[in-house]
């Protein structure tokens, strides 16, 4: 397949001009006319992926690899050292970003991962009306994350209506009407924002709540005549 019919493809599920203006998603390697042998999906995109795939492979990932001005290629810092191996290997690289957490990501983890039913949607926030206990529901996040522990601020006993953007969200703590809200990424003074505002924060995690990247897009190929090769991404976090 054309490069281009497969961008045109993922462009008609998740339309690129919904990304927020200071993301990059969409085409960051590549040419529209270069025929890609097969297509890897993943979160992100790393030095061991690249080397492992074919030439003439189209990488489909979450995370775009240029983020922000890139104003020089020093091949030995990143992300030039990645893009240099690409470009040897003939390989292309598509982001699915912040266009793809409005119209699939955040629902799908609420849903199909949390097996919340949704109220209502906002752009990057799912809502529940749902009525549960705090413990109930940090053990549900713990079991269906694979969490050990959570940062959890203002802890309530009872929660009516919970929240949830994956990655980093606490920016939108303004737009929350309901007791907790789940996100990752979570700073200091967000923290003291929520509990200034007697709002309950759950700390999920920027990798462990966008993981399920891959399993909200694959079936979505399953249309297309290449193949799909499925990549598990790593936490570039290790706790000790």
């Amino acid at each position: 397949m054309k490069l281009k019919e497969i961008y045109d493809f993922l462009d008609a599920l998740s339309p690129f001009e919904l990304q927020e203006k200071w993301d990059n998603s969409g085409l960051i390697v590549g040419d529209f006319n270069k025929d890609i042998k097969e297509v890897v999906l993943s979160l992100d995109i790393d030095s061991t992926l690249i080397e492992e795939a074919n030439e003439n492979t189209l990488f489909v990932v979450h995370h775009p690899l240029i983020f922000g001005s890139l104003k020089r290629l020093d091949f030995s810092k990143y992300p030039a050292n990645l893009l240099e191996k690409m470009i040897l290997k003939k390989q292309s690289l598509i982001a699915m970003h912040t266009n793809f957490d409005k119209t699939h990501l955040n629902r799908y983890v609420f849903e199909n991962v949390l097996n919340f039913k949704l109220s209502k949607e906002k752009d990057f926030i799912c809502f529940s009306d749902i009525k549960i206990s705090s413990k109930d529901l940090i053990n549900l996040v713990k079991e269906k994350l694979n969490l050990n522990t959570l940062r959890v601020v203002n802890f309530k006993k009872e929660i009516n209506g919970v929240a949830l953007t994956t990655g980093a969200g606490a920016s939108l703590l303004d737009l929350i009407d309901v007791d907790c809200f789940l996100t990752g990424d979570i700073k200091y003074h967000d923290a003291m924002k929520a509990l200034s505002e007697d709002k309950m924060l759950i700390d999920i995690g920027h990798f462990e709540s966008e993981q399920f990247f891959v399993d909200a897009i694959k079936n979505s190929f399953n249309s297309l005549p290449i193949s799909v090769i499925i990549a598990q991404s790593k936490n570039p976090f290790s706790h000790m």
